[in-house]
């Protein structure tokens, strides 16, 4: 899926045009933040937040961020021209309100740092005013470098999005949901040796995909849950990606590959399930429904690989769908349970590919842990060491998987 592109330009300096309340005391602050700053206490937002180079914004733990629900007191974000996903959308296409859309809701644009870094007893809270929140309240936060943890991110158009050329993002231990399109999405980096990870973290309820990629480079996924979502892993153009110990349920496509350069998935557990587009409408528009859900769909990737492993489809209409002109999807040592089409296009079982029933704790609970007597435990990849099959098995397994914190 192309992602619609979000420019903001403009410098303004009236006091007035921002307003953070830090613990007790109300400090007016201007919309760009050129030097060093801390937030703390309560904040709200009534209008763009631009970090320029050189600035760190350092947010503290325990930190509550309130965004004003559909106004913005900047109004200087515009965006780019619509795509296939985008077409006809009030927020997303500039000829059918996209633009008055992002010159009437928030953003926080990163240009500088942002360390944002809650802990599990303190965490931080980034959220709209409303009453009652809708997807589309604010747009969302944009990173060219930033390190999240302990951080829940809700009701925006986008959660939280690198820029071109970003220097760092990681997000670690995180909670992102109810985002009208890209849970968390990474654009192309200032180079190859640039951190990029989302660990130990929970997406949910996405109306688009809960990550996006747009060749990123080297990116690790790792302990994730994701959920209720139209994608789960959206992986697109010269992306080497290592995807290990997450669960993806009830969304129509856990992963998406188109034209990537190598992808590794091991260790996962994945549902595929249409969702119900409904949630997801804005201004008498409705999201449009993703459809014939498949576990993994590889699609125009040429000669690249995607190699999958040591993971568990199950209840799903199709497992593994391979539309690419090569033989690219590489799988073995897979569990198919009550998947009515396990393999489609141009793809067939490898090496050590079961179809039984998984032998969950308690599937009716989301506990995707195996019982001591599943038919799982111990047969997969004899190169990974014959490790568990699913989530939770295999070299570096944890006990944990997504967010820990309830918010």
């Amino acid at each position: 899926m192309k992602k619609h592109i979000i420019n903001f330009t403009g410098i303004l300096v009236l006091s007035s045009i921002l307003c953070i309340s830090c613990e007790d005391e109300a400090t007016p602050l201007p919309g760009h933040i050129t030097e060093n700053t801390v937030w703390s206490g309560q904040v709200t937002l009534t209008g763009d937040v631009f970090i320029e180079k050189g600035a760190t914004l350092t947010i503290r733990p325990g930190t509550k961020i309130t965004v004003m629900a559909n106004q913005d007191d900047m109004q200087q974000s515009q965006i780019g021209p619509a795509d296939d996903l985008t077409t006809s959308d009030p927020a997303g296409d500039p000829d059918a309100g996209g633009i008055e859309y992002h010159q009437t809701h928030i953003a926080i644009i990163v240009n500088g740092k942002i360390v944002c870094k809650g802990t599990e007893k303190e965490p931080i809270i980034f959220t709209s005013s409303a009453t009652n929140p809708h997807y589309t309240d604010w747009i969302g936060i944009f990173v060219n470098y930033g390190e999240f943890e302990n951080t829940l991110v809700e009701w925006c158009l986008d959660g939280i999005y690198s820029t071109t050329g970003c220097e760092r993002l990681t997000i670690d231990n995180c909670h992102v949901r109810h985002i009208w399109a890209a849970g968390i999405g990474f654009q192309p980096p200032a180079g190859e040796t640039v951190v990029q990870h989302v660990k130990n973290s929970t997406i949910e309820d996405c109306g688009h995909e809960a990550i996006d990629t747009h060749a990123p480079l080297f990116v690790e996924f790792a302990y994730n849950l994701i959920k209720d979502s139209q994608v789960g892993f959206n992986l697109h153009d010269n992306i080497n990606a290592n995807i290990h110990h997450n669960i993806v349920l009830n969304t129509t496509f856990p992963v998406i590959c188109s034209n990537t350069t190598d992808v590794f998935i091991t260790q996962c557990t994945l549902q595929a399930s249409v969702q119900d587009n409904i949630r997801w409408t804005y201004r008498g528009w409705t999201m449009p429904r993703f459809n014939d859900p498949a576990g993994i769909f590889v699609t125009n990737t040429g000669q690249s690989e995607v190699v999958v492993t040591n993971t568990i489809l199950f209840d799903s209409p199709t497992g593994l769908r391979n539309e690419s002109t090569e033989q690219s999807l590489i799988n073995g040592y897979l569990n198919m349970d009550n998947v009515i089409a396990p393999y489609t296009g141009n793809t067939f079982p490898g090496a050590g590919c079961l179809i039984v029933n998984s032998g969950f704790v308690d599937k009716n609970a989301q506990n995707y842990r195996l019982t001591e007597n599943s038919l799982l435990i111990g047969v997969g990849n004899p190169a990974d060491g014959n490790p568990d099959i699913g989530a939770y098995g295999g070299k570096g397994a944890s006990d944990i998987i997504g967010c820990n914190i309830l918010f």
